[in-house]
């Protein structure tokens, strides 16, 4: 089937298809203004006749409908061919509308929306579809941009650290928020918004109340992009106060200018605000030490002129008022301050610390001071002050005189010192020794010169002691206790301290040795090294001999529920013979007898089930792989549901995270501790059952709390005994569960404890390895 063309003309437009399709001036007007044509397809001939005066829309030249349909995007060409058999339909509305996207020659995509109107026969048949295609590309576009605009706000409301709201002062409520102002203080979201204003203002500290209350005042009163902030505290669930910072501006205003909405920012400043009383913490500290330091400290700017001096400074020079902004030239003549000038200017033009030693006369005398000066960086890093840091070295410079008068003196000293006193060239070689190396080593001095160290220790110690020897050559004193030989070959242990001696430039130029026998303490200490090895053994084998009597303790509980279930089963045997002989004769109190005998050879049949469980698990062979808890605490949860049926429990389940254990044995665990939960919450409307879990350094503790009858504090330890139970027989059990758990969790290398109150419910906790 084949559709012509017929091109009849329009003023100004064109026609392409079956037939001529007249327009009206309407009709014309639009096709004129807009990228757009109007279709009819003939739906028995399958002929499509278009009118349109934009001859370049996609489909304009299409024939048929088959070949229309080829030109929508592959992504919804199936979508259109629905839309149009669907308006095909008997029980159609007989309307066809779709907004699809296609490929123009050049293959840039452009959006349609296409809009038709079924014409059918008397007998209902579809004889024609008559319709009009407008492009809409930008309108889709747009609307595309919008779209994705509007979820990337919904992103960035989800991620912004932050409680950003719109507040309606004409409805007092708030009209937006991505988030309560409580969440950021630590409260769960859905708490956080449930709690509202009133529990806002119940957890706001006393003291910023008032501030709270000033806040939209300054709001109303606020110019077009003013901002108005403040900060006050917020109670967090752990009682402590979290600080928070909320930012205010204008967001709309009536006719006659009052403020109707603002928006918010509400921010946790909290770590801020450390930080900050910290800084003002360090700075007063700072100034305390500036303020008291006996050292002179000043600062300059590039001029020379100070900026600072502290009171050190003032009793050399006097007072601050009389010092700052003036340079030394003015307070100590030109040509001593031409000195301290070209000082200051190396130290600026270098960028570098520099050390000087400077004299300054005074009424007094004159006084030598070792500054230290360095460069103050500004933001660009470069120099904009010269600070400096002087100590008065005036004693000083009078010792070094007396130095060389007292050096013999010094010699004297390490010629009769008692431990061995020795220098050295950087290589080690022996350049004076004293004359204890012939009472302590047995060589004279004599013998010890030009000689290298090394030849005096045994080779297993010759790497600690070239370590050591680098050490110093990097200008580190290093003390190192190590064996040396004596001259008869006979070994000692020496306690070695080096010094290096540097020149001007920071070069060693000869290393400084003082040497002492340390021979008993290093004898004592291997002797207590020996002692702690013997304690650790000890340890070892008692820990073994532990895990022998867990041994024996399994065997004894499996050897009690054995020698239990002897008599439980004659018992049961003679009970049932006694009713069958009795049949009818037995009186209601001989029958209530026998149900007690009865409940109470089950009772101890329990008992022995428990022991039994509890030997089982002792012999267990862990078998180790990862353990979602999340998961496991579920499967136990709903293999409990009998218990708590007819029951009003709340179970409160959180994600728990993955452990590395056996399986089964974790189950048991679980299990004995979920059923000890719901029996002590029987009588509870409702029973809660809490299970919660966190991952603490390299292990998880994970926590079962219920709000059931609960226990004295002091009667924790009693819960974890094999037959230990705290509450008589006013509820049922063989105090072995517990017992087994915790014997479970010491064997995967935890721990088990509990804590609790009477009537205020019990929480049971477990450690186990991450």
């Amino acid at each position: 089937m084949s559709a012509t063309r017929d091109a009849g003309a329009l003023p100004g437009g064109t026609v392409i298809g079956v037939g001529t399709i007249r327009p009206d001036a309407a009709l014309d007007v639009a096709l004129t203004l807009m990228p757009m044509m109007v279709w009819i397809w003939d739906v028995v001939r399958d002929e499509v006749s278009v009118l349109t005066r934009t001859p370049d829309l996609p489909g304009a030249a299409a024939r048929r409908v088959a070949e229309f349909i080829a030109l929508v995007h592959e992504d919804d060409r199936e979508r259109v061919r629905a839309a149009v058999l669907g308006a095909l339909a008997p029980d159609s509305d007989d309307r066809f509308q779709a907004v699809y996207r296609v490929r123009d020659p050049s293959g840039r995509v452009r959006w349609m929306e296409d809009r038709g109107v079924v014409e059918r026969d008397d007998a209902g048949a579809a004889l024609r579809i008559r319709g009009v295609v407008l492009e809409v590309t930008r309108r889709e576009e747009a609307r595309l941009e919008l779209e994705r605009q509007e979820s990337f706000l919904a992103r960035l409301n989800d991620v912004l650290p932050a409680s950003l709201y719109l507040g309606d002062l004409v409805e007092r409520r708030v009209a937006y928020q991505n988030r309560a102002p409580l969440a950021l203080a630590g409260y769960p979201p859905d708490e956080a918004r449930a709690l509202g204003p009133e529990g806002w203002r119940e957890r706001l500290h006393p003291d910023d109340l008032a501030t709270l209350d000033l806040r939209l005042d300054g709001v109303r009163r606020a110019a077009d992009g003013e901002t108005v902030e403040q900060e006050y505290r917020v109670r967090a669930p752990d009682g402590t106060y979290r600080v928070l910072r909320e930012h205010q501006t204008v967001f709309a205003r009536a006719e006659d200018g009052a403020v109707t909405q603002y928006l918010g920012l509400v921010q946790d400043v909290t770590e801020q605000a450390r930080l900050q009383q910290a800084l003002d913490g360090e700075r007063a500290k700072l100034g305390a030490i500036l303020e008291h330091a006996p050292a002179v400290i000043f600062l300059k700017d590039p001029e020379g002129r100070y900026t600072y001096v502290n009171p050190a400074f003032e009793a050399v020079l006097g007072p601050r008022h009389t010092v700052l902004g003036r340079t030394d030239a003015d307070l100590l003549g030109e040509d001593r301050g031409r000195s301290f000038r070209e000082n200051d200017l190396e130290v600026l033009d270098s960028g570098r610390a520099r050390h000087y030693d400077e004299r300054v006369r005074t009424l007094e005398g004159e006084f030598v001071f070792r500054s230290a000066k360095f460069p103050v960086l500004g933001p660009d890093d470069r120099p904009v002050l010269v600070g400096g840091v002087s100590i008065d070295v005036t004693s000083l410079v009078n010792a070094e005189r007396h130095l060389r008068e007292s050096e013999a003196r010094y010699r004297t000293l390490a010629e009769n010192a008692s431990d061995l006193v020795s220098l050295h060239t950087p290589d080690g070689t022996f350049l004076y020794a004293s004359p204890s190396y012939a009472r302590i080593l047995g060589w004279t001095p004599e013998e010890m010169v030009g000689r290298v160290a090394y030849e005096f220790f045994p080779p297993d110690d010759l790497s600690e002691i070239e370590r050591s020897h680098l050490a110093v050559l990097n200008r580190n004193p290093m003390v190192v206790t190590y064996r040396a030989q004596r001259k008869d070959g006979s070994r000692l242990w020496l306690e070695t301290t080096s010094y290096p001696v540097m020149d001007d430039e920071g070069a060693v130029t000869q290393l400084v040795v003082s040497s002492r026998d340390v021979t008993d303490r290093v004898d004592a200490q291997i002797a207590l090294r020996a002692l702690n090895e013997d304690l650790e053994a000890r340890v070892e084998e008692r820990t073994a001999r532990l895990a022998d009597l867990n041994a024996e303790l399994a065997a004894l509980a499996g050897a009690l529920s054995r020698d239990i279930e002897e008599p439980l089963n004659r018992i049961r045997g003679f009970l049932n013979l006694a009713e069958r002989r009795a049949q009818g004769a037995i009186d209601d109190r001989t029958r209530t007898y026998l149900s007690v005998v009865r409940d109470e050879a089950a009772r101890v049949e329990g008992v022995a089930g428990n022991l039994r469980d509890l030997a089982r698990f002792a012999r267990h062979e862990l078998r180790l792989s990862p353990v979602p808890l999340t998961q496991l605490v579920v499967q136990v949860r709903s293999d409990l549901e009998p218990l708590a049926r007819g029951r009003a429990v709340e179970w409160a389940i959180q994600d728990l995270p993955t452990v590395r254990g056996d399986q089964i044995l974790l189950r048991q665990v679980f299990a004995n501790v979920l059923h000890n939960a719901l029996k002590f919450t029987r009588g509870r409307e409702p029973a809660r059952v809490e299970v919660g879990g966190e991952v603490r350094g390299r292990e998880v503790v994970v926590w079962v709390r219920d709000n059931g009858v609960g226990f004295e504090e002091t009667d924790a330890a009693r819960l974890f005994q094999v037959f230990g139970r705290l509450h008589g027989d006013e509820f049922d059990g063989s105090g072995v569960g517990l017992a087994s758990a915790r014997r479970i969790v010491n064997r995967h290398g935890g721990r088990m404890w509990a804590q609790g109150s009477p009537g205020a419910g019990a929480t049971f906790s477990m450690s186990l390895p991450v």
